[in-house]
């Protein structure tokens, strides 16, 4: 789920080899773009075209919420080293569900105990876990019981000072509780 490539460089300035693969042609072809020097491949995560016991680090960032998740984790198990990582993030706290999950075709929101679960029966073993954007749940959680068309188009999309207001305040999350399993968050990772 590499979707349009936004990580890919980041991945490629740290690593050997990277693979990207989404199940749109359209986001494939600005990925390679975007990353050149990445692998990208247009195909199902849950039935990847490629070798078995290849990777060291496979990431599902905003993945298993479209999908049965089970099947791509036991999809990544396959495609896993016996030593690899997998780094997983899904939206968290069903209380949060809104218009915008259904438009982007979510399937649920998770808690820990769920996607562990999840994990589990894909053959993975959890070794650690938190929340994000714990600073800014209460802030998710007002203007999503809202329901106003006007501030689910701003949590979209707003405007260039919002957005770096709310970037300052994801930084400082991370710099001052990144070494803490945060207790709720928009996201689960």
């Amino acid at each position: 789920g590499c979707g349009n490539g936004t990580f890919l460089p980041l991945l490629g300035a740290r690593a050997r080899e990277v693979v990207g693969v989404d199940a749109s042609a359209a986001s494939v072809r600005r990925a390679a773009v975007r990353a050149p020097e990445a692998v990208t491949a247009r195909a199902d995560v849950r039935s990847v075209p490629l070798a078995d016991r290849q990777f060291d680090l496979i990431l599902l960032l905003d993945v298993l919420e479209h999908v049965e998740p089970v099947v791509v984790l036991r999809e990544a198990t396959r495609l896993a080293d016996s030593e690899a990582l997998l780094v997983v993030s899904v939206p968290a706290f069903e209380v949060l569900w809104d218009a915008g999950d259904e438009e982007a075709g979510h399937h649920g929101r998770y808690r820990w105990p769920t996607l562990v679960a999840h994990l589990r029966a894909g053959g993975w073993e959890p070794i650690g876990h938190t929340y994000y954007q714990f600073l800014l749940f209460p802030l998710v959680y007002v203007m999503r019981r809202m329901r106003s068309r006007r501030l689910r188009g701003l949590e979209r999309a707003p405007p260039r000072w919002i957005g770096a207001a709310l970037g300052a305040i994801n930084a400082l999350e991370v710099a001052a509780l990144g070494n803490f399993t945060l207790p709720y968050g928009s996201s689960l990772v």
